[in-house]
């Protein structure tokens, strides 16, 4: 016959004995709290990038709201679809403009 309480194995003796081990863990990056997507005529820029519509929503669920700038020209189809494609993943969009962008920032590129 088998003791059960002798089956039971102890946690290893280096795990949780120094305090100050979960200190030294980095932490994860944060992501930034609002996703920045740029609709232009030929497509997205997310960050700075150019993106497909499925990396904009994946880029984009890790921050509280996508803000989101059309450009002169933009493409009114890549407009809608991305509209549908953040509904369904549950990202709010806040629209901007390219004059509020050179309000922020005077040296971005069409300012």
């Amino acid at each position: 016959m088998v003791d059960a309480a002798a089956a039971v194995t102890t946690p290893d003796a280096a795990v949780g004995d120094d305090p100050e081990a979960a200190s030294k863990v980095p932490a994860a990056p944060r992501p930034p709290p609002v996703c920045q997507v740029r609709v232009t005529k030929t497509g997205l820029v997310v960050f700075d990038e150019v993106s497909t519509r499925k990396q904009a929503v994946d880029t984009c669920k890790r921050s509280i709201v996508a803000r989101v700038i059309l450009d002169e020209g933009y493409s009114k189809a890549q407009w809608t679809a991305l509209q549908r494609a953040f509904a369904a993943a549950r990202i709010r969009i806040v629209q901007g403009s390219i004059r509020d962008e050179c309000v922020e920032n005077p040296l971005a590129k069409g300012c």
